[in-house]
């Protein structure tokens, strides 16, 4: 079965039809070498992503004066093997061309390394951006369909996530989503393109759900993969309390109160930092009640920035509910509203 480059690195990116998925996966397991190019692109590919051309100065930038320092090579190396700037130019010294010498060989090369450095740094930035603004749109859609839901909510209100039970996960709202209506919230929708699939669970067929009532007639097993899967990957608010109950938001088209954003990884408290994978670790897209997608730095998240409300800590800096109607506060599409992350395996 013959499978090219190109069709692997769509698979890595996420970019192959369901035919086309199924047949590479076929592919690899029936040929190992299909394996280790995969597994060689995942590594090239990987490298090309994870460089920063954010930060002034960065290693990847070519230096103001590249093309003047390599004029100024080129023009040594001539000199150094002819004497004379008149010799160079005569006719009768010029190298026959059936015959490439090493001088044209070391000038060919530099200036190959110069062309590599003044478009490298400009590929890999159009990528990036290419796949955060992909990754805004899809939160958009998403949200917008959250802010849809709100506005038909009798209350006003965005979904509940229940305290306890097979319905407390912050995913539920997909669920709520896709509850009477024909047209189904993919789960390619709910998947950021800068993160491959080869880092997901691919184990697991999502099995089609009428409503939350189809909750409780899941297994164990089959509920835990369903509520870690069903987000995607992205997170979503875990409520907020008011008179001292748990509820969902209401839509107030509030600029500051975020709804849906790239999910953080969350580890245990003081063990590791919670992580940033979307976006090369560079920021995280966050849809606001206004309809607004805003990327904001991962330093800001980071350093504790006072200049804008975390979306995924409430005002306790915990990975819970909301803590006023006010407070937002969004956790990947398994968390649950009231299990303090400490607690959790």
């Amino acid at each position: 079965m013959e499978i090219t480059d190109e069709e692997l690195i769509a698979y890595l990116l996420g970019d192959t039809t369901l035919s086309q998925k199924s047949r590479i996966e076929q592919a690899l397991i029936q040929d190992p070498t299909i394996a280790d190019r995969l597994k060689h692109l995942r590594f090239v590919v990987g490298l090309v992503d994870s460089l920063s051309l954010e930060e002034p100065g960065n290693l990847f930038e070519p230096p103001p004066d590249l093309v003047e320092s390599t004029m100024a090579r080129i023009d040594s190396e001539v000199g150094s093997s002819l004497p004379d700037a008149m010799v160079r130019l005569s006719p009768a010294h010029t190298t026959p061309l059936t015959r490439i010498s090493w001088l044209d060989s070391s000038v060919l090369c530099v200036c190959i390394a110069t062309i590599c450095c003044l478009i490298l740094p400009a590929v890999v930035r159009a990528r990036y951006d290419a796949r955060k603004a992909h990754c805004a749109q899809k939160i958009r859609f998403v949200g917008d369909n959250l802010v849809n839901h709100a506005m038909l909510d009798p209350a006003g209100r965005f979904p509940h996530v229940a305290v306890s039970g097979p319905e407390a996960f912050a995913g539920v709202y997909v669920v709520d989503l896709n509850q009477g209506s024909d047209d189904l919230i993919p789960i390619s929708r709910l998947r950021c393109p800068s993160l491959f699939d080869s880092d997901r669970r691919t184990d697991f067929v999502l099995p089609k759900v009428s409503g939350r009532s189809a909750l409780y007639r899941m297994s164990p097993e089959q509920l835990s993969l369903f509520q870690e899967t069903i987000g995607g990957d992205y997170a979503y608010s875990l409520g907020v309390l008011e008179e001292e109950r748990i509820v969902a938001p209401k839509f107030d088209g509030r600029s500051t109160f975020a709804i849906l954003a790239d999910a953080p990884v969350i580890s245990s408290v003081g063990e590791l930092r919670d992580a940033y994978p979307a976006h090369g670790g560079r920021g995280m897209n966050v849809f606001y009640e206004d309809g607004r997608v805003v990327f904001i730095s991962s330093r800001a998240f980071e350093n504790g920035c006072n200049s804008f409300d975390d979306p995924f800590r409430n005002i306790r800096n915990t990975h819970e509910v909301g803590l006023t109607p006010q407070d937002a506060s969004l956790a990947p599409s398994s968390f649950p509203p009231v299990a303090n992350i400490d607690q959790r395996p």
